[in-house]
């Protein structure tokens, strides 16, 4: 068609472009025949050499030349890396010239007294002989504070750094120690309770893990308040203030244990009057029981459908949380009146129904008798131990628990022996899942001549649990690797 653009043309004119195109911004390839680097001065060229992947006598082309580059960048040494290709007569000499980082000559850091200098040194990246690199200092003062609050203490002046002639000095201040406590509540009961349990006093520092453990022994003691610390720093003394927060006075829990029992238990926070339970189950076989408690500061007092009794506790260590207790239970259906004794050191740290940490130890001894059907005795040693490593979704608790029970005399109980390994970790904010392998026997002692005649029964479980605001559940089975031994659901809700 005349005076138009034939297709034969098109294709040519697109071919040729497309050649040109590839030739302008084709990557040339580089025969290289020396290399030299200019700046050093700390770094050695081998080291660099080790780095690079560029070898002489060799042909790269200039991406992969860029890409080996930017190894050095990353590498730490440098603060910043250029190069340049010189044209030669059969190639070209790869010059690279660098700017290192400062070198650290010394370390400087202030005078403290809660952490040691050593455990700094070990989550810190700067040191004597390092390279001074700003943003890895900046990140050292970060964890340099969260190590800090890690272990519960508390910064007047929060870390900083100078670097000057290579001197790197940190600067922070520690809080002053205690000069004074002040409980903020209109209730003198719940003062009293606070100070007596507060396991802090005017001259320590300011350590927030023990309003941690305060808020702790409060709920193990069924007294639904919640310490909220404030402080402020006035010349050579930190002032601190606790704050009372309420927490949701009741409490209603529901458990059932496949072909064991359900149990129904509500529970009540009267403030300086005590706390009131109430416990309802069933064996599931038809038979329901009833349990009604009342327990204020030391003393509890229960009665129900089988039996009534009453317990009275007192601190004998409150920096080491050990409690002792002796207690009288009496059975009038079965004429058995026993006499308790236990000593617990509780200082476990429990979150949303997960213990996370800490170790649990109770020993007590039963004794049976009074002028009853029964005269025997029955000892009993359990512990708890639980450590807490990772935070986030990468937290990790491993845990180890077991208890034995051993009567003596005419005892119509037998003896037992649980032991338990767990492994709990979070599939998210809100669900934690619990692994654990473990094996338990009852016996009679009398039947024993030696530890070996203890026949163990293995079992492994998995447990779920899920915790959202004021409601709690969780639910789990246990098997023996041939049949399913246990499958329960619990549930707990705060209002």
């Amino acid at each position: 068609m005349n005076g138009g653009i034939s297709l034969k043309r098109i294709i040519i004119f697109s071919l040729f472009l497309l050649i040109t195109l590839n030739l302008t911004f084709a990557d040339e390839n580089y025969f290289i025949q020396g290399i030299s680097i200019i700046g050093l001065k700390n770094v050695s060229y081998d080291t660099v050499q080790n780095i690079l992947n560029i070898k002489v006598l060799n042909t790269y082309n200039g991406k992969y030349i860029e890409g080996q580059l930017n190894k050095l960048k990353e590498s730490g040494y440098f603060k910043s890396v250029s190069y340049d290709l010189k044209k030669l007569d059969g190639g070209y000499e790869l010059i690279i010239k660098v700017e290192e980082f400062p070198v650290v000559a010394d370390i400087i850091f202030p005078d403290i007294k809660l952490i040691t200098i050593n455990a700094i040194q070990k989550v810190i990246y700067s040191g004597k002989g390092k390279f001074f690199i700003e943003d890895k200092v900046k990140e050292d003062c970060k964890k340099i504070e969260d190590l800090y609050r890690k272990k519960g203490f508390v910064l007047e002046i929060s870390p900083q750094y100078i670097f000057k002639d290579g001197i790197l000095s940190f600067i922070w201040k520690e809080a002053p120690i205690i000069g004074s406590i002040e409980i903020i509540s209109g209730n003198q009961w719940e003062k009293k309770v606070i100070e007596e349990n507060l396991n802090l006093s005017i001259g320590d520092p300011l350590d927030l893990k023990k309003i941690d453990e305060l808020n702790q022994k409060l709920l193990k003691k069924n007294i639904r308040i919640k310490i909220i610390p404030e402080w402020a720093f006035e010349g050579a003394y930190t002032i601190l203030y606790l704050n009372v927060e309420y927490l949701s006075p009741r409490i209603v829990s529901l458990i059932y244990e496949k072909n064991e029992r359900v149990n129904l238990r509500f529970s009540y926070y009267l403030s300086n009057y005590g706390n009131l339970e109430l416990n309802i189950s069933n064996n599931m076989r038809g038979s329901f029981d009833y349990l009604i408690s009342w327990q204020r500061e030391f003393l509890k007092v229960y009665f129900g459908d089988n039996y009534w009794g009453l317990s009275i506790n007192k601190t004998l260590s409150s920096s080491n949380n050990i409690v002792g207790e002796i207690g009288f239970k009496n059975n009038p259906n079965l004429d058995d009146k026993v006499l308790s004794f236990d000593i617990t050191q509780d200082a476990t740290l429990e979150e949303n129904g997960v213990y996370k940490s800490g170790s649990y130890f109770n020993f007590g001894i039963d004794f049976h008798g009074g002028g009853s059907n029964y005269n025997y005795s029955l000892a009993s040693l359990s512990g708890k131990y639980f450590i807490r490593y990772g935070e986030g979704l990468n937290e990790r608790i491993l845990g180890l628990m077991g208890d034995i029970r051993y009567p003596f005399g005419d005892s119509p109980e037998d003896g037992s022996l649980y032991l338990k390994i767990t492994y709990a970790f979070p599939l998210n904010k809100w669900i934690y899942l619990t692994l654990s392998v473990g094996g338990d026997s009852c016996f009679n002692p009398r039947d024993l001549v030696s530890a070996s005649d203890i026949r163990i029964n293995p079992f492994f479980g998995v447990e779920f649990s899920v915790t959202q605001k004021s409601l709690f559940s969780a639910f789990g089975l246990e098997s023996d690797l041939v049949s399913l031994r246990n499958f329960y659901i619990k549930s707990k809700l705060e209002f």
